[in-house]
């Protein structure tokens, strides 16, 4: 679903030239969950954006759904791919209503049965339809959040892109809407590109771990490599020993988790 190959991407800064992504190659398979994980400035975010089509410029290439993205079209794009971005509150319009905010991208692209669809979205994120008469200021954060969520169902695409979509939320609404987008991973067989510094995070929503550091990728690890914290890279090991001071007991608690499951 998202193939990246040799992506470059450089900035120009106070007269200089900064590459912020380096010769970086995924391959993403139809319903799974990768996320990007690195020290802040370390291109992660850059890659998110370059597949969302929000910035130009980059070197190399990327196909979304077999389709070479420069050649997509904006409306053939919104259909394949939505991005969630990190601050709920601040990808929602304040003069829009719910309901005109997930009607707006129907309405662009002249789609009908726009009440019909507005009733499911809410319903799949778990909101109640009578919210669709509020503005962003009358929600929770985590209410806006899962607002953006919907918005990004509308159109019906096959891939999220998620940019540290929890990191504003308390740690309970984070849990929430981290099980509402593994509910609908599983629903709709979405492929989800996540970008996040929160181990236990990733670890509790992502199959495969892409570790970046300075531009360019150390290596992929699947979720039961980073939890074990066995045969990791120098880099992902250190990483990941940093992390357990602030995300310690959320990967223990992933672990009890899946260790649940498989049973």
């Amino acid at each position: 679903m998202i193939e990246i190959e040799n992506l470059s991407v450089s900035y120009s800064r106070g007269g200089q030239t900064v590459a912020a992504v380096r010769d970086v190659s995924l391959t993403i398979g139809a319903g799974e969950a990768w996320a990007l994980v690195g020290e802040s400035g370390c291109g992660k975010t850059t890659i998110l954006r370059a597949v969302a089509g929000l910035i130009g410029g980059w070197q190399g290439r990327i196909r979304i759904d077999g389709a070479d993205r420069r050649a997509l079209k904006p409306r053939d794009a919104a259909r394949r791919v939505q991005m969630v971005f990190q601050d709920p509150y601040g990808s929602l319009h304040p003069r829009q209503t719910v309901a005109d905010a997930l009607a707006e991208p129907l309405r662009v692209r002249g789609i009908t049965d726009q009440e019909g669809r507005i009733a499911r979205a809410l319903d799949q994120v778990g909101l109640d339809a009578a919210l669709r008469f509020r503005f962003p200021h009358q929600l929770s954060g985590g209410q806006r959040q899962r607002v953006a969520i919907a918005r990004t169902l509308m159109l019906e695409p096959r891939i999220l892109l998620l940019d540290e979509p929890t990191s504003a939320l308390d740690v309970s609404t984070q849990s929430e809407i981290l099980t509402l987008l593994a509910d609908l991973r599983a629903a709709h067989n979405l492929t989800l590109l996540l970008v996040s510094h929160d181990l236990a995070v990733t670890a509790r929503l992502c199959d495969q771990i892409a570790v970046m550091k300075t531009g360019r990728l150390v290596e992929t690890v699947s979720t039961g490599q980073l939890l074990a914290g066995e045969g990791l890279n120098a880099y992902t090991q250190a990483l990941f020993l940093a992390s357990q001071g602030q995300t310690g007991n959320a990967l223990n608690q992933v672990r009890i988790v899946q260790s649940a499951n498989s049973t």
